[in-house]
């Protein structure tokens, strides 16, 4: 048997049909689409000819094709990927292109051609029996914890399998990880989902002394090390974008890919909502009063999560209770002063987000509630400048997307982060 040295050809300890469904079955739990399944022996039978058990998958994602043809128009004749299975005198093998081979044919940028490689831990996990996820009622329940840090003691929900794709959520104002129990619990089967409550919100340790986003960010820097988080993904929401952002700028390589939700990084995607905190910025004692009446009162906290939704009774009024309880926490409106005059400091550090995004290019969803009036859809729109290749998606609802439209968030991120999975293993 003579094989092609662009070619890596490996033994299946199965049938044909068995390999093939094994394949074809991880493909899809990894996010990508089977596009067809040719059986090319059934096929020679049809017109009166033999050939040995021969079966083509074609198989792949948009999200890491369409860049490589754009790249090369050409590499559209060896795409989508296939992996052929066959029968070579009682051996059944998988054959396909290398993926080094696929980027010298049509000389692809690294950047480009790396989740290609993902081809390679798919086979692997295939041949050695483990998909490298569990079934479904093996998937451990949800757990309620607390870390120690130096600060005091950091709260964290946590869901999902700890082998699956790891999503680090980072917390509005003036809310807490409760905001997104729905959606940790609909990603359990896909995502490793880890939740912290911030510094001085929810179940978490109310600091002494002036609070700013860069203490926030040592806090969670610390936590992700404290928990083993060495590469992930980050879910960024309201008052968790700039902290995730200070993250991704200090330690790049960890950062495996975005979602950003309602998350602003843009002088354009400054709403109305905004306005009142720049004159506050200006005069903080003068203005102190307006800003706890517009933000630290219930009726201001209910705003946030029904404005822009076409129905506010489909938003659970459990939601902002809960927030309201923290808020009124002992200090705690001290904390929420202090970053929402703080928060001037995130405007200043736009030019050096956008910077990050434009040299690392981290792969990127992005999804927004469309009535939102602190972040308007143009901050979402501006992302795409620094980013063109990140995914698009808007609701009919306000700034809390996620009190209206978690399964839909939910059903986008288990799509989006597997596909990352194929590009770190790629990298690493």
């Amino acid at each position: 048997m003579h094989l092609h040295p662009d070619y890596t050809t490996k033994d299946s300890p199965w049938s044909v049909a068995d390999t093939v469904q094994r394949l074809t079955a991880l493909i899809t739990e990894r996010g990508m689409t089977v596009f067809a399944t040719i059986d090319q022996s059934d096929e020679a039978l049809h017109v009166g000819l033999e050939l040995r058990d021969t079966i083509l998958i074609v198989f792949g994602s948009p999200k890491v094709g369409t860049p490589v043809m754009a790249a090369a128009p050409l590499s559209a004749l060896d795409l989508p990927l296939k992996l052929l299975v066959w029968d070579d005198s009682g051996r059944t093998l998988i054959s396909y292109l290398k993926p080094a081979a696929l980027s010298a044919r049509y000389a692809l940028p690294q950047s480009v051609a790396a989740p290609l490689a993902g081809i390679e831990a798919l086979v692997d996990a295939v041949l050695t029996g483990d998909s490298g996820r569990p079934p479904a009622s093996q998937i451990p329940p949800s757990a309620y914890r607390s870390i120690e840090l130096s600060d005091g003691p950091i709260f964290y929900r946590e869901a999902g399998d700890p082998t699956a794709p790891p999503l680090l959520l980072l917390h509005g104002f003036p809310s807490s990880s409760a905001q997104y129990e729905r959606l940790m619990n609909r990603l359990r089967p896909h995502v490793h989902t880890i939740a912290p409550d911030l510094p001085g919100f929810g179940r978490s340790v109310t600091p002494k002394g002036p609070m700013t986003f860069d203490q926030l960010a040592d806090s969670i820097e610390l936590f992700t090390e404290a928990v083993g988080l060495d590469r992930f993904s980050l879910y960024m929401f309201d008052f968790g974008a700039p902290v995730g952002f200070r993250l991704a700028v200090r330690h790049p390589e960890r950062i495996a890919g975005l979602v950003i939700q309602n998350g602003n990084a843009y002088e354009q995607g400054l709403g109305p909502r905004v306005e009142p905190l720049k004159a506050y910025w200006l005069d903080r004692a003068g203005h102190e009063d307006a800003v706890r009446a517009g933000a630290l009162t219930l009726e201001g906290t209910r705003t946030q999560y029904i404005e822009g939704t076409p129905d506010p009774t489909a938003v659970n009024p459990d939601l902002w209770e809960l927030d309201q309880r923290y808020l009124e926490m002992d200090g705690r409106d001290q904390v929420m002063l202090d970053l929402l005059y703080d928060y001037q400091s995130n405007l200043a550090a736009y030019p050096e987000w956008h910077e990050y995004l434009r040299i690392h290019r981290p792969p990127a969803l992005v999804v927004w509630g469309r009535g939102d009036q602190h972040f308007p859809p143009a901050g979402a729109h501006a992302y795409l400048a620094d980013l063109p290749d990140a995914e698009l998606h808007f609701f009919d609802t306000g700034h809390f997307a996620t009190a209206t439209h978690s399964d839909e968030i939910a059903d986008l991120i288990a799509d989006f982060l597997p596909q990352l999975e194929t590009t770190m293993g790629a990298q690493s």
